[in-house]
Parts: structure tokens; C-alpha cells; sequence
């Protein structure tokens, strides 16, 4: 550790007069550390760490992204729902993302890939400089990793195939093992379809083998999965989402993704965390800043209580001790309950034992009429038909799934097999070429369709400006003899009286439109008009 710091204070250390210079905690016992773990305790190979990382500060301007609102954050979370939702039993931060549910395109529509790079940087730098000491100080004892709870549910092709996804996932996952190793105390992969070993396969030759040690995968069995959970995290701490209790606004699942809820956004903690340096509050003396501070207050009103406590009259100091017993006896009951695990049930399982999970699928069916009940065991021709497309598009499906399954999979084995023998660096440089030329075509494309567009649209104007041109030359046209003057066919197509749209049988038998057939300059004069 003390080589390390006496490289940094020269050419392996931040820029001179730098941001990261003037920021003591990027060169304190506790930072340094992470990074001399990551690389086995190797001091070459951990300064080439810390000096790539100052680099990556500086380059990605750090300073002024902590700074950023990101006007478009509440596209990227609709879109890339990922949020830090309350503590773990540990005091760890839990980090919740929902690949699943990310939305490439809408996504893509309201901000830009490098953009979305940038938040989750400045995220992960928020995490090193607030979440984790706000969750210290709440603590009373260092906490400088997070929980991580990644659900897969609604992960498909289209995500794992998408280039510019793909793109961005091996960036992110860069920035999270380059930069800010150490940070991830455990993962717990949930609701991991069959389409996640082909995604696993691709993203786990990135990843070192302790961190993937740190990861537990699931696959859709939501009590398998909850049960987990709660062995780490409870329940008021958890989304019901996730078989916690916790709602933040009270009813919707979903709100949790959206809500700011852990130490780092109480006032008390932030304000320690303003006035006191980071690099105080991740030591063991400064760890207990919060609790110190809670133990000085309460010592003080204990002590003007007693100052200015009177002694109260016999029959008044029974009332008031009887009724305080009451309370801590009731306070007392509600925390060993709490502690022994007796919560109040939300929801009456069924005979099956599925819960909340089976009321919510029975809510959302439609409610079977009775003479329709009556007559189950009698499908109708109809019924039978539908059941049978049904299960035939069903089978069409799955043939589909399985192509897909075993194309992807010759497709990571491949690649593993490439990998191996030509070297991972000659393989990312070629797929990134490969990657490049492929959105280079998706533009192209994009690019033809829209000139494809524009030529439809002149084609259409050139005509509309020859008819606006020989309506303007037939209304300057005095008479049959003038110049401009256009056939009895030019004025019906430039002009259609409502008449001429009538069918056959109207025109014949209708007087005024024999009389109009006669009289041309009538004909004229209903045009013009």
C-alpha cells in the first residue's frame, strides 16, 4: 500500500491541478485498497489500474457528469428500469436492473448510447462517493459493497442479438470491472430464461472467476427465488416485486424502480456526508460519525430533561409509569415479532399454495359466463378450430425457438472456440468491425428508405404543381378558340362535378344532367365555379 501511494504521488497519479488531484479520498487507504485486491495484491499491476482509471475520470469528465441532471433520466429508467432501493441485512446497498424489460428502441429514441454510457458511469461514481458512505454512517461500520438483484424476466432475441445492446453491455460491464472493482458483495440472477446461457456464455468469458463466484442464478420459480431474497434483504427493505412487502407509493409493484429510498437521501446523512471528507468517513473512527452524533444528542436531552424534570405527585407518576410500561411492553412484543419473523399476511394462499402470485393471474382473467360454464364439456366447431390453429402456431413457434436456440448456440460455441485459439483481443477487434459494418448497412438502409420517401414526395408535388399550373392557364382562357383552353376530358379530371360520380342509372334518367351534357359552357361554368 505505501509503494502504491508513493507511485501515485508522481507519474501514475492524477494529472497536477486536476480534478481528481484535489479530491484526497481518490488516493485514500480505503480506494487504494479495492484496487490492490482486484489485482491480487500486484503493485505494477495495480498502479496501471489506478492511472487508467484517473485517465478515464479526467476523459469522461466525471466532475461536471456528477453535476449533470440528465434531463432524460426518466426516459432511461421507463425504458432501462435499474434502481438502489433501501439495504440489505448487511447494510450493503441493494441495486435492482431489470434487463428484461429494457426497451432498446424507445430507449434509443429519447437519448443516445454514448449518453446512456455516461449515466451509468456517473451513477457508479455517485455510488462510490454517496451511496456506499450514506450507507456507512447508517451502519456505524464500513460498507463499501452492494447487493446486486438482476431480473431477466421478458429477456429475448431481439435483446441479446441487438448490436448496439450488445455494444453497449461490453462497455458497461467494462466501466463496472476497470473502474470500480470490489464493488459487488453479491448477485442474484432471477427469473433467468432459456435464451440467459447464450447471453451467459457471451458476457462470462468477460468476467474474472471471483466474480463470477459471487453469482447465484434462478430460474422463474418466484418462491424459489423470494425465498433467497429474503435471506438477505427483509422484507419491508425488499419490492413486493420480488416477494418483499415494500410498495413505495403504497399500491403499484412497480414503484420501487422509481422511488429514492436508502440512508443517502436522508438530510442527516447527506449533510454529514457534505461537511465531512469521504476519506474520514470510510475509517473505522469515522464510520460511527451518524451514531456518535445520535448518542451526543440523546445525552443532551436526557440531560435537560433531568435539569428540568419536577417531581410529580404520587397518583401522577403511577398514571405516566403505567402508561410508559404499556408502551415499551407493546414496542418490545411488535420487535420480537419482528425478529422471530411473524408479519401480518397481505394475502390468503390458496389450496395450491401459490398466494398473491395466483390471485394476480385470477384478477386479470375475465370472469367465464355461466351459460357459457354450463356448456363446457361441449366445444363448439369454433372453439374446436381456434384450439386447433392455436396449438398449431404453438408448435411453429417452438420449431422457431429451437432453430434460434441451436443457431446461438453453434454461434457462442464458435466464438468461445475462436477465442481460444486466435486470442480475445484479434476477436473484439474483428467483431467490433463486423459490428461497425452492420449499423453502417442499418443506416444505409435507413438512409435509401428515406430518399425512397423523398422521391415519392417530389413525384407528388411535381404533379400537384402541373395541375395548380394548368387550372391557373384554363381560368385565364376566354374562350374554345384560346390558348389554354382544355378538352371536355381535362375539365371532368380537374374538376369532377358531384354528378359525374353518381352511377350510371342516375345520369341517364336525371333531366338536369342531360341538359349539362348539352351545354358545354354550362359544364364550364359549374367547373369554374
Amino acid at each position: 500500500l505505501e509503494e502504491v501511494k508513493r507511485r501515485l504521488a508522481g507519474a501514475d497519479g492524477p494529472a497536477p491541478n486536476s480534478a481528481e488531484a484535489n479530491i484526497p479520498y481518490l488516493r485514500s487507504d480505503h480506494f487504494l485498497v479495492r484496487f490492490l485486491i482486484a489485482r491480487q495484491w500486484n503493485v505494477d499491476k495495480a498502479c496501471v489500474m489506478l492511472k487508467d482509471h484517473y485517465r478515464w475520470l479526467a476523459d469522461s469528465k466525471m466532475t461536471a457528469l456528477l453535476q449533470d441532471s440528465f434531463p432524460e433520466e426518466e426516459v432511461i429508467k421507463r425504458y432501462y428500469p435499474q434502481a438502489y432501493h433501501g439495504l440489505d441485512k448487511k447494510g450493503r446497498p441493494v441495486y435492482i436492473e431489470r434487463p428484461g424489460a429494457i426497451d432498446m428502441r424507445r430507449l434509443l429514441q429519447g437519448t443516445t448510447s454514448e449518453r446512456l454510457i455516461e449515466y451509468v458511469s456517473a451513477s457508479c461514481e455517485t455510488q462510490i462517493r454517496r451511496r456506499l458512505p450514506g450507507a456507512t454512517l447508517a451502519r456505524g461500520e464500513i460498507v463499501d459493497k452492494s447487493l446486486n438483484i438482476v431480473d431477466l424476466e421478458g429477456l429475448g432475441f431481439q435483446m441479446v442479438t441487438h448490436n448496439t445492446a450488445r455494444r453497449v453491455l461490453k462497455e458497461v460491464v467494462a466501466v463496472f470491472q476497470n473502474h470500480y472493482p470490489e464493488c459487488a458483495g453479491r448477485t442474484i440472477i432471477i427469473n433467468a430464461p432459456k435464451v440467459f446461457s447464450i447471453a451467459w456464455s457471451f458476457v462470462k468469458p468477460m468476467l474474472d472467476d471471483k466474480t463470477v463466484a459471487k453469482i447465484s442464478i434462478f430460474g422463474t420459480d418466484k418462491a424459489a427465488y423470494s425465498e433467497a431474497l429474503l435471506d438477505l434483504v427483509d422484507a419491508d427493505q425488499l419490492p413486493a416485486l420480488f416477494g418483499g412487502r415494500c410498495l413505495c407509493d403504497g399500491h403499484d409493484k412497480l414503484s420501487c424502480m422509481r422511488s429514492a429510498k436508502g440512508p443517502w437521501a436522508d438530510p442527516e446523512v447527506q449533510h454529514i456526508l457534505d461537511t465531512v471528507p469521504l476519506e474520514h468517513i470510510m475509517t473505522q473512527e469515522g464510520c460511527r460519525a451518524l451514531h456518535e452524533k445520535h448518542e451526543r444528542d440523546s445525552k443532551g436531552k436526557s440531560g435537560k430533561e433531568e435539569s428540568s424534570q419536577e417531581v410529580p405527585a404520587p397518583s401522577e407518576g403511577v398514571e405516566e409509569a403505567s402508561a410508559l410500561e404499556g408502551f415499551l411492553a407493546k414496542e418490545v412484543a411488535e420487535k420480537e415479532s419482528e425478529e422471530a419473523g411473524v408479519v401480518e399476511p397481505t394475502v390468503v394462499a390458496d389450496e395450491d399454495g401459490d398466494g398473491e402470485e395466483a390471485r394476480d393471474i385470477a384478477v386479470g382473467l375475465p370472469e367465464i359466463p355461466s351459460s357459457t360454464r354450463g356448456n363446457r364439456g361441449i366445444p363448439s366447431a369454433e372453439l374446436q378450430c381456434a384450439e386447433m390453429e392455436a396449438t398449431l402456431l404453438e408448435e411453429e413457434n417452438r420449431q422457431h425457438e429451437e432453430v434460434h436456440m441451436s443457431t446461438l448456440t453453434e454461434w457462442v460455441n464458435e466464438f468461445n472456440t475462436l477465442t481460444v485459439e486466435i486470442g480475445r483481443l484479434v476477436i473484439e477487434r474483428a467483431q467490433g468491425y463486423y459490428d461497425g459494418r452492420s449499423l453502417w448497412h442499418q443506416v444505409v438502409q435507413e438512409y435509401a428508405q428515406k430518399r425512397d420517401e423523398l422521391d415519392q414526395t417530389n413525384l407528388r408535388l411535381e404533379e400537384s404543381v402541373k395541375d395548380l399550373s394548368k387550372a391557373e392557364t384554363a381560368f385565364t382562357a376566354p374562350s374554345r378558340d384560346s390558348p389554354g383552353w382544355l378538352s371536355d376530358g381535362d375539365w371532368a379530371l380537374l374538376a369532377p362535378l358531384p354528378e359525374e360520380s353518381a352511377s350510371c342509372e342516375e345520369k341517364v334518367v336525371s333531366p338536369t344532367w342531360k341538359l349539362m351534357q348539352g351545354d358545354p359552357r354550362l359544364l364550364r361554368t359549374l367547373r369554374l365555379s
